[in-house]
């Protein structure tokens, strides 16, 4: 009788199990149920046999194929699988510090030149009131002495992580001269060209913030005297690190 009509029986685990066709014996091969060393038996076999010595049942690939194994400096024996494995994570772990890297750098040129950012650009307002995003509401430079706080304004384009934006609140007072010492027109001339020169300008207060990166959107005020604002020019400067960069002038006048 022919291996293909036979019934084939297999054992494992002392239990036996079929039985099984030639078909279904190959099948369990390609499906590595059935390996080299099990052991199978069929009506033409005088006893339990191991697949490998099944003549035809095993390729020779299948029979002649060893167990690849690799073994270290110290003795120590691992597979090909558990070797790519680690070499996937010595590259991972390459990979990313070659990418916390680049971020280190791009931060680096970022921060320290603004290659990739521009010249930094600034736009200010004064007003009389600015929003919970720091937008001006009711724009104006005139303002009255019962004004209790002046609002300044400010967007900032393309700032560098760490600046600092300085306002600096001036008064700009003019000269006064007596009516008493007013006659003629020469008197009255010298009226205007001295009402027309500032003497030197009164500092009020500053303040600083430090910007993030990019595009920043902040306001600066300042607040009512305890005696009213004196009713003349002011103004606000804008220094970015230190460096003036814009001048926002004001007035206050008679209710």
């Amino acid at each position: 009788m022919s291996k293909e009509n036979q019934e084939w029986y297999l054992l494992k685990n002392r239990e036996r199990y079929g039985p099984y066709s030639w078909e279904q014996l190959q099948d369990f091969i390609k499906e590595n149920r059935l390996l080299a060393d099990d052991l199978i038996w069929s009506q033409s076999l005088s006893a339990w046999t191991p697949a490998k010595q099944v003549p035809g049942l095993l390729t020779r690939a299948t029979q002649t194929s060893p167990q690849v194994k690799t073994t270290t400096n110290k003795g120590a024996v691992r597979s090909p699988k558990k070797k790519k494995k680690g070499t996937l994570i010595v590259g991972g772990f390459l990979l990313i510090l070659l990418i916390a890297g680049g971020v280190l750098a791009f931060n680096s040129l970022w921060k320290g030149w603004g290659i990739f950012t521009g010249d930094p650009t600034l736009e200010a307002v004064t007003c009389r009131e600015v929003n919970e995003k720091s937008e001006a509401i009711e724009v104006t430079d005139s303002f009255n002495q019962e004004d209790q706080e002046i609002y300044l304004a400010v967007l900032v384009n393309n700032a560098r992580e760490g600046s600092t934006l300085t306002a600096e609140w001036w008064y700009m007072p003019s000269g006064e001269i007596s009516q008493d010492t007013v006659e003629g027109a020469q008197e009255q001339e010298q009226k205007q060209e001295q009402e027309g020169a500032y003497q030197e300008k009164i500092r009020l207060v500053g303040y600083d913030k430090e910007l993030s990166r990019g595009d920043n959107r902040t306001h600066f005020s300042i607040l009512q005297p305890p005696y009213n604002w004196k009713t003349g020019d002011y103004q606000v400067t804008l220094e970015l690190d230190q460096t003036p960069v814009l001048t926002v002038p004001f007035k206050v006048e008679n209710k």
